[in-house]
């Protein structure tokens, strides 16, 4: 059990710090946001509470579903014990792209079980345009996605140029 942790360490610790400091984020925008949110760069970035009931970009949160948190909360389970187990398999890069998806994952997973959706606080927009709210977890998760990519195109080119 010791080595699997050991194995895993990078990933484990990057995925527990990336949730713990969602759900801390998390927890100061329901304590601290109001109405009208609270400008952080004028016309660029505003934090600006929301709650998302659906998927990635709030992608089917008008359709009535009172399963859909229980069953993302399930999925990303699956998916995140799926990558622990997987994790040692790679190089920090990858350790730590996996590390920041499950992170990010577990910290969604508790706002769904906990609020029935996902809490987002942070609004980039200019002018008319506005990314659509997302979180730390987010941040974490595309950041992770990137990583394991480039470990991926790392690992092909080199596969190449050995040939």
């Amino acid at each position: 059990m010791l080595t699997y942790i050991r194995d895993r360490k990078l990933g484990l610790r990057l995925g527990l710090l990336i949730m713990l400091f969602d759900q801390l984020t998390k927890s100061w925008a329901l304590g601290t946001l109001g109405e009208g949110g609270q400008t952080v760069i004028d016309g660029f970035l505003k934090y600006s509470l929301a709650m998302n009931r659906g998927v990635s970009f709030s992608f089917l949160a008008d359709v009535p579903h009172d399963w859909l948190p229980y069953g993302l909360a399930v999925f990303a389970v699956i998916v995140s014990v799926f990558f622990i187990h997987i994790m040692a398999q790679g190089s920090a890069l990858y350790q730590a792209g996996l590390g920041l998806i499950v992170g990010g994952a577990i910290g969604n997973m508790f706002d769904r079980i906990n609020y029935g959706g996902v809490i987002d606080f942070i609004s980039v927009y200019y002018q008319n345009w506005h990314f659509p709210t997302f979180n730390v977890a987010d941040i974490a998760i595309n950041i992770g996605v990137a990583f394991v990519l480039l470990d991926t195109i790392k690992h092909i080119l080199k596969k190449e140029s050995d040939a």
